[in-house]
């Protein structure tokens, strides 16, 4: 089974890039309140944590979505060494 993990892909309009986050918290370690245009607490107050959502204003476009990977391969015995 593929491991699931959340990403937080912001785009800030202004510039037209893009940034990808393992969390909200974690935006604003990178980019400005200005920048991103709210706080983390009002992303907070929006329950953005399932997988699809999404939150637009004038500065930026915050998705939030699933990066999948592969399961990690069980560790060997050292015995198996």
């Amino acid at each position: 089974m593929k491991r699931r993990n959340k990403i937080v892909h912001v785009e800030l309009k202004e510039t037209h890039t893009h940034h990808y986050f393992s969390s909200l918290k974690a935006i604003f370690n990178t980019l400005s309140r200005d920048e991103v245009g709210c706080c983390y607490k009002f992303l907070t107050t929006l329950k953005l944590y399932d997988y699809g959502s999404c939150y637009e204003n004038k500065k930026c476009i915050i998705h939030i979505g699933t990066l999948l990977s592969m399961p990690q391969k069980q560790q060997r015995d050292e015995s198996d060494v």
